[in-house]
């Protein structure tokens, strides 16, 4: 059940960004890339604010928005900058984002959660997982196609 929901999800979001292209042309690929990063986004305030309300510590729920919002930030910087050149890295990165967010944040933050005796509700984090594969399948469209001619070596010459 959870695999055909997420094959739904991809589907809706490769029409999504066909229409995005179409309507509003290869030249919003930035920002787009941009607004891909929030629902790694809203998984860092939702745990941030549900840490918070359940008396996990301040320090520790201050060092986990600080660092979930620092890396939605530099995923989001550098995936504007790689629209050009690296497309494919540039439509990779929210899910690129997600898993160092999950790796680097949500772990150590999680066993101070658990030391407050907070559990989590496991929707947030498949809302945002969706909401993910949502925006990485709008992006694909965007992609440039490769160029299809052989680039044959420049005589010095013709420099």
């Amino acid at each position: 059940m959870i695999q055909r929901f997420a094959a739904l999800v991809l589907v809706a979001g490769l029409g999504t960004g066909l229409v995005l292209r179409i309507v509003a042309g290869r030249g919003r690929f930035g920002t787009f890339v941009v607004l891909a990063q929030l629902p790694v986004l809203f998984h860092v305030v939702t745990t941030g604010v549900v840490g918070f309300r359940a008396g996990v510590g301040t320090l520790a729920t201050g060092l986990f928005l600080l660092g979930g919002l620092l890396i939605v930030l530099v995923a989001a910087l550098l995936g504007r900058r790689l629209t050009h050149h690296r497309a494919w890295w540039a439509v990779c990165m929210p899910a690129l984002a997600m898993a160092l967010y999950l790796l680097a944040a949500v772990l150590p933050y999680g066993t101070a959660m658990r030391a407050a005796d907070v559990r989590l509700d496991t929707a947030p984090l498949f809302g945002a997982i969706l909401g993910v594969v949502f925006t990485v399948a709008a992006l694909v469209p965007f992609v440039p196609r490769p160029a299809s001619r052989q680039r044959t070596p420049r005589l010095p010459w013709q420099r």
